[in-house]
C-alpha cells in the first residue's frame, strides 16, 4: 500500500514536470516563431537608426524583459555608449559611457561572450551608475559580433523578484543578436553608401558654386557658407597667407561669432592653423585644451580640424572648421576637407588671377593709378549718375610744370620716378571715393563724386602744396634744383546737362588758365 502511494505520488510529480516542460517547450517554440518573424521584419528596413530601435524593442519582447539598451562602440572615445533603449530615461542614455572590460556590458564586449546574471547588483562585474537603479534582479548581456569583430552589446534586465532569465533566454537572445547584427551591418553599409553619395553630391554642388564667380571675395564667401551649411559645422574659416608668407589672416569666415575673428592674424607654426601651414599636413584636434600652443579664438570651441590649401604643392592658405563638442571630428572630416581643398584652392587662385588681369586692364603700368581707358568709362558713369540723381560731381586735372626740362636734365628714368612719387601723393590726398588716374604723359585726372567746386578746390590746393614741398631725389641723391610744382584746373557740374567730353573740356580750360597765369596754382571754372 505504501509503495503504491509512493508510485502514485511520483507519477503525479512526473506529470506536473511534463506539463511544465511542455509549457516551456510551447513557450520556446512560440518565441522561436516570433524570432523568425522579427528577424524578417528587421531585414526589411534599410534605415540604420530604425533598425537599431527595432532591434532593442524586439529583444525586450522576445525574453519579456523590463528594460533594454543597445550599446555601440565609439572608436574615437574608445567607449560603449547607448544608441537605442527601452525603459531608460534620457539622462541615462546621454551620460552613461562604459570602457571595454568595465561593468557587465564592458566585460561582455571585451570577452566577446554572452552573460546571464541572476542577481545583477551582487555580481562582482556589476558597476553602479547614479543614473541606473541598483535593484536589478536578472541581467542578460550578449555581444553584437560581425566578421569576428564586436561592434556593440545588447543588455536586458528585470527588476521583478523571482522573475529571472534562464539559459533558454540567453540562447534565444544570442541567436537573435547573431541575426540582428547582420541586418545592422547591412543597414550600416547601406547608410555609408548613402552618405558617400550625399557627400559626392554636396562636393559637386560646392564645386559648381565656387566656380560660378571670379570675384575673389565672392568665392571665399561662398566657400565658407556652403561648406558650413552642407556639413553642419559650427565654424568654417579660410585663412590665406599674407604677401610676406609669414602670417595667416582670416580671409573669410562663417558661423558662431564670425565677426569677432575677422582681424585675426596667426604666425606660421603657431596654433592649429599655423602648424598646418608650416607642415603642409592636415591636423585633427579632438580636444583643443590639450593642444600645446593653442590660440583661443572663440572660447566655446572644443575641437578643431584644419587642412592645407595648395595649388601645385604651393601653400596658399588653410581650411579650418571648429565645433562646440569634444571629439566631433574624425578621419571622414579630414577626407572631405582634403577633397574640397584642391578645387577651392584652384578657385581662389583663378579668382586672384582674374582680378589681377582685370586690374592690369584698368591700371597704368608706370604709376599704378587708373589708366585713361578706365577714367573715360568711370567719367561716363559718374556723369550719368550725377545727372540722374541731381548730385554734384567735380573734376581735377593736374599737370607737372616744366616736366620736359626735368626729363632733359635728369633723364627719363628719373622722370618716371617723379611720376611714381606724384601718384603716391595723389593717392594719400584724395578721398576714398575719388578716382585718380593718369590721363597721359605728365597729366593726371581726379574724378570726385559728390563733391562741389569748393571741396574740389580745397583738395586740389592741398595736393599742390604737398608737391611744392616734396623733395624729389634723383638716383645720385641730388635735389632737383628747379623744384617741381603742379598746376591744377578744377570744374564741376551740378543740376546741369553736360557731356563727359564737355566736362573734360572745361577742366582742361581751367588747367590752361593756371598755366597761363604763372603755373603752380589752382584755377576753377
Amino acid at each position: 500500500m505504501l509503495n503504491q502511494n509512493k508510485e502514485k505520488a511520483e507519477m503525479e510529480k512526473l506529470k506536473r514536470e511534463v506539463v511544465v516542460l511542455n509549457k516551456e517547450q510551447r513557450r520556446l517554440a512560440k518565441k522561436l516563431s516570433a524570432l523568425r518573424l522579427i528577424i524578417s521584419e528587421i531585414n526589411n528596413d534599410p534605415d540604420l537608426d530604425k533598425i537599431l530601435n527595432l532591434v532593442i524593442k524586439k529583444a525586450v519582447q522576445i525574453v519579456e524583459a523590463e528594460r533594454g539598451s543597445l550599446m555601440l562602440f565609439d572608436h574615437k572615445t574608445e567607449e560603449l555608449y547607448i544608441k537605442s533603449s527601452i525603459g531608460l530615461n534620457k539622462k541615462t542614455v546621454s551620460t552613461v559611457r562604459i570602457a571595454p572590460g568595465e561593468g557587465i556590458a564592458g566585460w561582455v564586449f571585451k570577452e566577446e561572450k554572452p552573460l546571464l546574471v541572476k542577481e545583477g547588483a551582487k555580481d562582482p562585474r556589476f558597476k553602479s551608475f547614479e543614473e541606473i537603479e541598483e535593484e536589478l534582479k536578472s541581467i542578460i548581456s550578449v555581444p553584437l559580433k560581425i566578421k569576428d569583430q564586436v561592434i556593440g552589446v545588447i543588455n536586458l534586465d528585470n527588476r521583478r523578484k523571482g522573475d529571472f532569465f534562464n539559459k533558454d533566454d540567453l540562447q534565444l537572445l544570442s541567436t537573435f543578436a547573431d541575426e540582428a547584427v547582420i541586418a545592422i551591418e547591412n543597414a550600416r553599409l547601406h547608410q555609408e553608401i548613402k552618405n558617400q553619395l550625399k557627400e559626392h553630391t554636396i562636393i559637386y554642388k560646392i564645386n559648381n558654386l565656387i566656380n560660378s564667380t571670379l570675384n575673389p571675395e565672392a568665392v571665399l564667401t561662398k566657400v565658407v557658407k556652403s561648406i558650413r551649411k552642407y556639413f553642419n559645422y559650427l565654424i568654417c574659416d579660410v585663412l590665406l597667407l599674407d604677401e610676406q608668407k609669414e602670417n595667416l589672416y582670416i580671409a573669410a569666415t562663417d558661423g558662431y561669432l564670425a565677426k569677432d575673428r575677422r582681424n585675426t592674424r596667426i604666425k606660421l607654426g603657431e596654433g592649429v592653423t599655423g602648424k598646418v601651414a608650416a607642415t603642409g599636413k592636415p591636423l585633427l584636434v579632438p580636444d583643443v585644451s590639450k593642444f600645446e600652443g593653442y590660440i583661443q579664438g572663440t572660447k566655446e570651441v572644443r575641437s578643431e580640424v584644419a587642412v592645407p590649401l595648395k595649388v601645385k604643392d604651393e601653400l596658399i592658405g588653410v581650411f579650418n572648421v571648429e565645433s562646440k563638442r569634444f571629439n566631433t571630428f574624425d578621419k571622414r572630416d579630414i577626407r572631405l576637407l582634403s577633397i574640397l581643398s584642391t578645387p577651392v584652392a584652384i578657385a581662389i587662385q583663378n579668382a586672384w588671377l582674374h582680378q589681377q588681369m582685370k586690374n592690369l586692364a584698368i591700371t597704368d603700368d608706370l604709376t599704378g593709378l587708373h589708366n585713361f581707358r578706365y577714367l573715360r568709362e568711370r567719367l561716363v558713369e559718374e556723369v550719368k549718375r550725377a545727372q540722374r540723381y541731381e548730385r554734384p560731381l567735380a573734376l581735377i586735372m593736374a599737370d607737372i610744370d616744366y616736366f620736359k626740362n626735368y626729363n632733359d636734365a635728369f633723364g627719363h628714368l628719373e622722370g618716371n620716378r617723379v611720376l611714381k612719387n606724384l601718384a603716391n601723393i595723389l593717392r594719400v590726398n584724395v578721398r576714398e571715393v575719388d578716382i585718380a588716374g593718369r590721363y597721359g604723359g605728365e597729366e593726371f585726372i581726379i574724378i570726385l563724386p559728390e563733391a562741389g567746386k569748393e571741396e574740389a578746390q580745397e583738395i586740389a590746393e592741398r595736393i599742390r602744396l604737398k608737391v611744392e614741398k616734396y623733395k624729389f631725389i634723383n638716383k645720385n641723391n641730388h635735389s632737383d634744383e628747379k623744384k617741381l610744382t603742379l598746376s591744377l584746373g578744377v570744374t564741376s557740374c551740378f543740376q546741369e546737362i553736360i557731356s563727359p567730353q564737355g566736362l573734360i573740356y572745361k577742366v582742361d580750360q581751367a588747367l590752361y588758365q593756371a598755366k597761363r597765369k604763372g603755373r603752380n596754382r589752382v584755377e576753377v571754372i
